[in-house]
């Protein structure tokens, strides 16, 4: 699942990279037209920005790639529980509704900051540099939001594997084992097979969330494999090393909180 949302993080951005280089090259079309900026901010105020954003700028094209890479998650995960196509469809046309609502509430974003721009005098060059300074349009913006809803999705979909499977079904978490990985993915990496009663004691609200925000783990069901196994001594080992490193330092441990035991301890403060 990561390579496949690394993909889409890269076809998502560089789709959108295409749409503000046309964006601009309209608005100087406009100018090289004889429009004037108050002329220009008038015409982007009465604009229908969701068809202007979505069909002449091509952002349809990032829809729909998002929504392939949905396909191909399903082609590539392993059905362990009773899930229906109608309950496979609901979960899919919910995610088509967020990346629509995201996907123009982006083109609203563009409007908005360069109409910011151009009544601030703003050249042409400032002006693209100041629409690019928008938290909302950051690599790591756009990175967690579409990563974030593809493992959303796929979490669902689990979800649903899980209602319709056997209490006894083992469920192994899975994705990467590095640099990135978080303490409490690397805690539940080591952990191996547990049926999803054992997961929601062990870790409460993983099975939903993860490790948590843009997570890119997930749980997957299915028996032992060599590959697993190894995962799970590796994450093992992972945390010894980095326990007795820290000790060394004297620094505290490490906490192992799920999302959901993060939030409920920040709530009680």
């Amino acid at each position: 699942m990561e390579k496949l949302i690394d993909q889409a993080v890269k076809d998502f951005l560089d789709q959108l990279g295409k749409a503000q280089e046309e964006f601009f090259q309209d608005i100087e079309q406009l100018e090289e037209e004889g429009l004037s900026m108050e002329e220009i901010m008038i015409a982007l105020g009465a604009l229908s920005i969701a068809d202007y954003f979505l069909e002449d700028l091509g952002m349809q094209i990032a829809v729909d790639s998002y929504l392939s890479s949905l396909n191909r998650l399903l082609d590539d995960l392993y059905m362990f529980g009773r899930i229906t196509e109608a309950q496979l469809q609901a979960l899919r046309n919910a995610q088509e509704a967020s990346i629509y609502t995201y996907v123009n509430s982006l083109g609203e974003e563009l409007r908005m900051t360069t109409m910011q721009g151009i009544s601030s005098n703003l050249g042409m060059n400032d002006l693209k540099e100041f629409t690019k300074r928008s938290p909302n349009f950051k690599d790591s913006e756009i990175d967690k939001n579409i990563g974030d809803g593809i493992a959303t999705f796929n979490r669902s979909v689990v979800g649903v594997m899980i209602v319709g499977s056997s209490p006894g079904t083992k469920l192994w978490y899975d994705g990467p084992l590095d640099k990135k990985t978080r303490p409490i993915c690397r805690k539940m990496l080591s952990v191996g097979g547990l049926t999803a009663k054992q997961w929601e004691t062990n870790f409460p609200g993983a099975l939903q969330d993860g490790g948590g925000v843009n997570c890119r783990h997930r749980h997957v069901g299915g028996e032992a494999t060599n590959v697993r196994i190894k995962k799970s001594v590796r994450a093992k080992q992972e945390i010894v090393r980095i326990d007795k490193k820290r000790s060394k330092k004297n620094l505290s441990p490490l906490k192992y909180q799920t999302f959901q035991e993060y939030v409920q301890s920040s709530q009680a403060k």
